[in-house]
């Protein structure tokens, strides 16, 4: 994650893949790409 990322940001980024991964509607590859994404925001 690059230094001077706006809280609010990734913030709204968490929120939009969450709201993704909790879809029922969506493909289980997408919320498995979504958890991954998630991972590697938390992580870097």
């Amino acid at each position: 994650m690059r230094r001077g990322f706006q809280r609010n940001e990734l913030n709204a980024r968490m929120d939009e893949a969450l709201s993704v991964y909790k879809d029922p509607w969506k493909e289980v590859v997408e919320n498995e790409k979504t958890k991954n994404e998630l991972f590697n925001v938390v992580t870097s």
